[in-house]
Formats: C-alpha cells, sequence, structure tokens
C-alpha cells in the first residue's frame, strides 16, 4: 500500500459541512460543493464554486445561499455552467455559475429531503432525483414538472444513477436494504432486478467499462460490487416479483463505519473509491477483491493493507465524517494521472493524489450476454411529443403528414380502436406545457410511436375544429377508394345522357359531402344553408362537365385541334366543377369570413374576429389542390393507356382495359392527392395588413404590433 501522502490542496467552508462534491464536465479545473449548515439538521444551505489553480490551490469563486440545507449536487452534461442542487426541504434547484444568487429553475414535487441528483450523461437533457419520501424523479431542466416519478422502494431513497452504458437504465439504493434496477422505456416503471444487499444502503455507482457492474456500499461497513446479467439472465419467477440475486462479485470490508460515497474511476475499470464516517476516503482494486473472494465480508474480517489486499491507499488527514468523493475527468488525450477529491462534514475540501494509473482498453461484456442491451441506440431516445411529427412549415413535412393522414389504412381502424386512440392522444396532450413555444413533455421513443399512431388516426378522423368524427365515405382518407367507384361508374362503355347525367351527380354529391365535412367550422352552416349549397353545387357543376363533354365534340375546328379540345375536356370540366362545387359549399366562408388567430408567447392561439379576405383564401387554397389533385390524374392514365394500346400490349377496349385504367387512376390518386394537399399548409400565415383594416393594428399582450395571423384553410 502506497505510504500517507498531504493533500495538494485545501480549502475551508466555515460554518457550512460538506455533503456532495463534483467536478465539472466540461472544465477540468472546476468543481463544486454542496453543504449545509449545522451538519445539514438544520439551518441553510450553501453552493460553492471552486477553482483548482496550478499552484495547486482551491480557490471559491462564487457561492450561492439556500434556505435549507444542500445534500447533493450534479453538474449538468448539456450546459457549461449549470447545474442542479437537492435540498432538504424537498426542492431541486437549477443553478447557473455565470449569473448571481438566484436559481434559475425551482421544482417542489418531492414532499421530503432530496438525498441524491444525477443527470443522465447520454441523454444530456434529462436528470433523477431520489427523495427521503420512498420516491424516484425524473425531469427535463427546461420543463416545469418532472417527466417521470416512481415509488422506488418503501424506506428512503439515498441515491439513484443512470447508467452510462445504456441511458434508460436506472439504479436506485435505499434504507430498506435493496439495490433496484429500473427499465424506464417500461410504462410500468417496474424495478427489472431487486438485489438484497444487507444494511441501509447509503450509496452506489456504476462501472464506467463494464456496462452491468455497479458498487454500492452501506451501514454494514462493506462495499460490493454486483454484476447485474446474474440476475438478467434467470427466470423471473412471477409476473409482479421482480429478479434477485444475494452473492455480489466482490465485498470489502475496511472501514470502520457506513460507508457514505462510492465512485468507481473513470480512467481504468478496477479502481474505486470510498468515503466513510470513520474519517477517511479509501482507494480499492475490485478485481483483487473479486480474486479473494468475498468470505472477508460474510465473516466481517478486516484483510491487512498491503500485498494480497484489495484495498490500495487510505486517506486519513480529515477529522470529522467523509462524505463525498469523487474523481476529476481529464481530456481524452491525457493518458496518465487522476486525482481524488473527497468532502469531509468538518468544513474542509482537500484534493489528494491518490494513484497514478495508466489508462488502458478493458473488456467490456458484449449485449449477447445479456438479456437486457447495454447499447445506446436512437430508439432509446426521449422525444418531445409537443411538437409536430413533421415540420409542417416546409412541403417535405406536409407531404409526409398528409401521406400519413390520407392512407387508405386508417378506414380500417375501429370504432374502438378511433376512441382509444382518441382517449390516448387526449391524455398525452393533458400533460403537455401550458407554454407550448419554450415547454415541452418528453418521453421515450417507443411511447411516441405509440402517440403519433393514435394521433394518425385522430387526425384523420376527427374534425380539426369540431372535433367530431367525420363519416367514413367522406374523410380525405377515403377519396381514393370512393373516387374509384365513381370513376368506374363514368368510365361504362357507351354511356346514354342520363348515365353521364347520374355519374356526373354522384360524383359532385359526393364532392359537396366531402368539401362540406372537411371545411373551415369556424363559420357554422344550418341545414338550409346546407341544401341550397348543396343544389346549386350539383346542379351547376354537372351542367358544366356534360355540357363540356357533350358540347366540344359538336364544334366546328380542324380535327386537329377538335382532338386537342377533347382530350382536355375531362380535366377542365372535372377542374372547373370541382372549384364551382368548392365555391358553393363554402360560400358562407368566402361572404362572412372564417375565424382568425393569433399566439401568444406562450404558443396558444386567441381568436381576434372573422375575416372573409382569410376565408376567400382558404376557399381559394383548397380548389387549386384539388386541380392540381386532377392535373395528373386526368392527363397521365390516358397517356399510360394510349402508350399500352399502341404497343398492343393490352386490348383497345374491353374489361381488361377498364380495369387497368381504373388502376391506372386510383395509383394516381394515392400517389398525387397527398403532394396536392401539401401545397398549401393547414395552417395558413398571413401579415394581418393583408386583411381587413380591423386587423391592421393588432397588438400582442405586451402591446407590441402583430405581424402574423393564422387560420384554418380546410381540406
Amino acid at each position: 500500500m502506497y505510504p500517507p501522502q498531504p493533500p495538494l490542496a485545501r480549502v475551508r467552508t466555515p460554518g457550512f459541512a460538506g455533503y456532495s462534491i463534483a467536478w465539472s464536465p466540461f472544465f477540468d479545473r472546476r468543481l463544486a460543493v454542496a453543504s449545509s449548515a449545522n451538519y445539514g439538521l438544520v439551518g441553510n444551505g450553501r453552493l460553492h464554486i471552486l477553482s483548482l489553480t496550478p499552484e495547486p490551490n482551491l480557490v471559491v469563486e462564487k457561492v450561492f445561499d439556500t434556505q435549507d440545507g444542500l445534500y447533493d449536487l450534479a453538474f449538468s452534461e448539456a450546459h457549461e455552467n449549470q447545474l442542479v442542487t437537492a435540498s432538504g426541504d424537498g426542492s431541486i434547484k437549477l443553478w447557473d455559475c455565470a449569473l448571481q444568487d438566484h436559481p434559475i429553475r425551482n421544482w417542489a414535487e418531492h414532499n421530503r429531503e432530496v438525498f441524491c441528483v444525477d443527470w443522465n450523461n447520454i441523454k444530456k437533457d434529462v436528470f433523477a432525483s431520489s427523495s427521503w419520501d420512498a420516491s424516484v424523479r425524473v425531469w427535463h431542466p427546461e420543463r416545469p414538472t418532472s417527466l417521470m416519478a416512481i415509488t422506488a422502494h418503501t424506506g428512503c431513497v439515498y441515491a439513484c444513477a443512470f447508467s452510462p452504458h445504456n441511458p434508460d437504465l436506472l439504479a436506485t439504493a435505499c434504507g430498506d436494504g435493496h439495490l433496484r434496477l429500473f427499465d424506464l422505456r417500461q410504462p410500468a416503471a417496474q424495478p427489472s432486478v431487486t438485489v438484497p444487499v444487507g444494511g441501509e444502503v447509503l450509496c452506489l455507482d456504476w462501472n464506467k467499462y463494464r456496462p452491468m457492474t455497479i458498487a454500492t456500499g452501506s451501514t454494514d461497513r462493506v462495499i460490493k460490487t454486483w454484476d447485474l446479467r446474474n440476475a438478467l439472465s434467470k427466470p423471473p419467477t412471477g409476473v409482479a416479483t421482480p429478479l434477485e440475486l444475494g452473492t455480489p462479485i466482490a465485498a470489502m470490508l475496511g472501514h470502520e463505519y457506513a460507508i457514505r460515497k462510492v465512485a468507481f474511476s473513470p480512467h481504468a475499470p478496477q479502481l474505486l473509491a470510498s468515503a466513510s464516517y470513520d474519517m477517511t476516503a479509501r482507494i480499492w482494486d475490485t478485481d483483487a477483491a473479486a480474486m479473494n473472494g468475498t468470505h472477508g465480508a460474510q465473516q466481517q474480517q478486516v484483510p491487512a493493507a498491503g500485498v494480497g489486499s484489495s484495498m490500495r491507499k487510505i486517506h486519513e488527514t480529515h477529522t470529522e465524517f467523509v462524505v463525498g468523493v469523487a474523481w476529476r475527468n481529464t481530456s481524452g488525450a491525457c493518458a496518465m494521472s487522476t486525482s481524488a477529491i473527497s468532502t469531509p462534514s468538518g468544513s474542509a475540501v482537500e484534493t489528494t493524489p491518490l494513484l497514478t494509473v495508466a489508462r488502458h482498453r478493458y473488456h467490456i461484456h458484449p449485449v449477447a450476454e445479456s438479456t437486457t442491451s447495454t447499447e445506446y441506440t436512437p430508439e432509446s431516445d426521449l422525444v418531445d411529443i409537443t411538437k409536430d411529427r413533421y415540420d409542417l412549415t416546409t412541403f417535405k413535412g406536409r407531404l409526409l403528414h398528409f401521406a400519413s393522414v390520407t392512407s387508405p389504412l386508417t378506414l380500417l381502424a375501429s370504432n374502438a380502436e378511433l376512441k382509444g386512440a382518441q382517449e390516448l392522444v387526449q391524455a398525452c396532450e393533458a400533460k403537455f406545457p401550458a407554454n407550448r413555444t419554450t415547454g415541452s413533455y418528453l418521453v421515450p421513443r417507443s411511447e411516441a410511436q405509440k402517440y403519433w399512431k393514435a394521433k394518425q388516426l385522430v387526425d384523420s378522423s376527427v374534425h380539426p375544429d369540431t372535433r367530431e368524427v367525420i363519416l367514413l365515405p367522406f374523410r380525405m382518407a377515403a377519396f381514393v377508394p370512393t373516387n374509384l367507384l365513381v370513376v368506374g361508374g363514368m368510365l361504362m362503355p357507351n354511356p346514354s345522357l342520363a348515365g353521364i347525367v347520374f355519374w356526373q351527380w354522384i360524383n359532385q354529391s359526393l364532392n359537396v359531402a366531402v368539401n362540406y365535412s372537411n371545411a373551415n367550422k369556424s363559420v357554422p352552416m344550418n341545414m338550409k344553408e346546407v341544401g341550397l349549397a348543396y343544389a346549386a353545387a350539383t346542379t351547376s357543376a354537372v351542367g358544366i362537365a356534360v355540357g363540356m363533354s357533350r358540347g366540344v365534340p359538336k364544334l366546328k375546328v380542324s380535327p386537329g385541334v377538335k382532338g386537342v379540345l377533347t382530350s382536355l375536356v375531362p380535366f377542365v370540366s372535372v377542374a372547373s366543377a370541382g372549384i364551382v362545387n368548392i365555391s358553393c359549399m363554402r360560400w358562407k366562408e368566402i361572404k362572412d369570413g372564417v375565424g382568425v388567430y393569433i399566439r401568444d408567447a406562450e404558443g396558444n392561439r386567441h381568436h381576434v374576429g372573422d375575416s372573409s379576405v382569410a376565408g376567400q383564401r382558404a376557399v381559394a387554397m383548397t380548389a387549386a389542390s384539388r386541380v392540381l389533385t386532377n392535373i395528373p390524374t386526368l392527363i397521365l392514365p390516358p397517356l399510360a393507356l394510349k402508350f399500352l394500346q399502341r404497343a398492343k400490349i393490352i386490348p383497345a377496349s374491353g374489361p381488361l382495359t377498364r380495369a387497368i385504367d381504373l388502376t391506372l387512376i386510383g395509383t394516381s390518386l394515392l400517389v398525387f392527392l397527398p403532394p396536392a394537399i401539401a401545397t398549401f399548409p393547414q395552417v395558413a400565415k398571413i401579415n394581418p395588413t393583408q386583411l381587413e383594416p380591423r386587423f391592421h393594428h393588432l397588438t400582442d399582450q405586451h402591446g407590441q404590433p402583430v405581424t402574423q395571423v393564422e387560420f384554418n384553410k380546410g381540406l
């Protein structure tokens, strides 16, 4: 064993006893100490920001005072100046070292002392806290409430720590004598593993090299290391009973009192530091301990330090309880040397060169050896579902959105499935923050996929204004199959005038129903108005379609011109009839206007009036989308059909030709409907100066001019 050495640097924190210490992951000479007055029993707390100078000396750069004692801290893995602290009053505070005096955020969901905080070093915008109220909570620094709350144990949860190898694995240590492992991807948040450690478990830490290895320290004075693969490889004994194991890899006995903190080295997988109420900090070789076996711990025998012992060093210059220990991180280019730092309750912080070690590669257990993957994958990410799945401000995003919303596959969902989807969407959106601009609601990607699938069904089946279910044949998802039926009737050979009129009436009646069902509902229509609009739409649209189909062949023009005009008749008649149809069915939007809204700083919409200019734009954009749908649908299939006929691949007429024609039309509708609808945003935005004069001088809640308003254009 190495001989005792004096500390490299020391600083005192008068009136405040240190409880926890941590090095910054961004600045290798910055560290912080969480401390409490009167040993944390009663009184204020203080957060000390320290700097290790080259001499070396420890210098207090800044302090932040709190109304209650501080028990733990964790530096942010995402922001170089931020860190969180755990308080005796049950609160968690987020601090910015570059600011003065006050925390930038405060959470108060725990109802007893918060004893531990730990920042996820893979999902760098997530951290966890554990409390004496027996719960563990997962947080996002920008959200006002916790992402997840877990009743982890039956007693005080003294410690929690995210795995450095898998961002969804969270380990907890409790006064009930157990270590537990939670997989946060599981919706019930039940423990995957329960380990009976012995004594009150006060601390734990993950090995930085060996994914499923954890060390624990407890009141039985024994440090134990565990390979959780041993538990995960065993079949469960019951549905509700978590797996258990009771044999550690190694047990290290040497501390004379309870072990307050353990920390694996980030530089060598076998090295472990510990802090104890016996006023010492120690360094252990866990590999040597594993080779020696666990009999020393079981028989409560203190091994002699030196050759054959797993204890590598004792630091015993403190005169009070040592309750914190942390390893200094070095850059990837640094191949040698590391330091341990410990915090005693006796108001002193010391930096000591405990060991010099060489960094080298160690075998990490392959994923195949464990039933729980320790590999980080993109599917493990947390996703903010308050934001649209696709960026609807871009054409590509709208295309992907409407391709999912207009998918005929959504028509296969039963009423029960639709109701379940609505309930799931409502339950998720009820948890969204009030501030949609800066707030977020993070869920695991697997849960986000469920939400998006449910929202796809809701968006395709429920009107966004009324929240009422649209009748199945009149949904945009039914546009392709219903139009195929109508086109099949219109393509029947040798149609009579009555047949043409009938199928055109059916076509325009279907269009009326679709236009009415998907129109902007901020301007309601009574049944009389709907009836008049229906009569006008079908009569005018049928008249245009029949008139053009019968009139063009009678024109006295050259055969070439007549051929061109005849080929354009289907497109022109259907497009013009569709425009008239939409205009008639949505005439109230043109006359009385549609609802215009502004958004506040929190992203909430506020109605500021109805605009006929906005209504005209909404109808015009919808009509243009329908025309764009008709262009490829009425041009490409006839060209393809003529090519196949000229190549003598199909006959000039007959059932096969009609079937192929229908297939080409259906494929064209299916492919070109989403891009046609996606041409214009569903929620259109416009400068209020382009609307009626009463909208020109709108102001927000702060009295600033409004430069953008929005309205629903309909489909």
